[in-house]
């Protein structure tokens, strides 16, 4: 099923999309592409020195298009433990998924997510991953197809007919007017992945 182009300017939380992104660290790196649920669409960071920068936060579902489960009850099953699923574009197996209100904050999903993902066994293989966004906005984005279970695929709402929920519209660079209250753990919203799992 064909990708739909979409604006890194609208990306929102709950969106599954794909781009290009080159590595800032690997030496020699050339550009892959990954398939994310987008956890926070443009997250500042702080940095030592007071600049601050701007991440996109995922799940990663797909690299140079091998998924990360084993199966697609499997992504179902994560997807379905964060929100409700939903169609953007049914016929082209375009989702999305609105996260249950608990797990928000004003730049998208918080800390919580995190945390209740490591308790189940599909959320321990998830991958998170962070990616600078001006460096990912070099690359077109596509709202990606997904392969979902076709039992779960007949029971989908239309996204027209569910509430989006999403505190990081209009509030992105100011989190008091988002009304979010994440705790922000060594500098991004899900911290540093490291040290949340020891």
């Amino acid at each position: 099923m064909p990708k739909i182009p979409a604006n890194w300017s609208t990306i929102d939380v709950g969106d599954i999309i794909s781009f290009s992104y080159l590595s800032q660290i690997e030496e020699n790196a050339q550009a892959k592409t990954s398939t994310i649920l987008v956890l926070n669409p443009k997250y500042p960071k702080k940095l030592k020195g007071g600049k601050t920068k701007y991440y996109v936060n995922g799940l990663k579902l797909e690299e140079q298009n091998i998924t990360i489960f084993s199966s697609r009850e499997e992504t179902w099953q994560l997807l379905d433990s964060v929100g409700t699923v939903v169609a953007r574009d049914q016929k082209n197996e375009i989702y999305r998924v609105q996260f249950h209100k608990l797990y928000l904050g004003g730049y998208g999903t918080t800390e919580r997510l995190f945390n209740e993902l490591k308790k189940t066994a599909v959320g321990k293989k998830a991958v998170f991953r962070s990616y600078l966004y001006d460096t990912a906005r070099k690359f077109a984005v596509f709202y990606e197809p997904v392969k979902l279970p076709k039992s779960k695929i007949s029971e989908l709402k239309d996204s027209t007919e569910v509430e989006v929920v999403s505190y990081t519209r209009g509030g992105r660079d100011d989190i008091d007017a988002a009304g979010g209250d994440e705790k922000v753990v060594d500098g991004t919203i899900l911290g540093d992945i490291k040290e949340l799992l020891k």
